[in-house]
């Protein structure tokens, strides 16, 4: 697990949508992706009481993703 420092065509990740803190990032092999990597952005508020997380086949797409925010209205 690390901080979101490698590079990315991505803008910086913005910060978890729940505990406000930078999100991280990790990986692991997949048999699914065609990189062989499976990519993770997450934040573990609070010592798990509740998390934030997201993957991607690549760090690009899983940022992209974490970094997209519901901006609508309820009701």
């Amino acid at each position: 697990m690390s901080t979101i420092a490698e590079s990315t065509d991505q803008s910086p990740p913005l910060p978890c949508p729940f505990c406000g803190r930078a999100p991280e990032q990790s990986s692991k092999a997949s048999d699914w992706t065609e990189s062989g990597k499976v990519f993770y952005i997450f934040c573990m508020c609070d010592g798990h009481k509740s998390n934030a997380h997201i993957s991607g086949d690549t760090l690009d797409e899983a940022l992209a993703k974490w970094n997209t925010r519901w901006e609508g209205k309820r009701g």
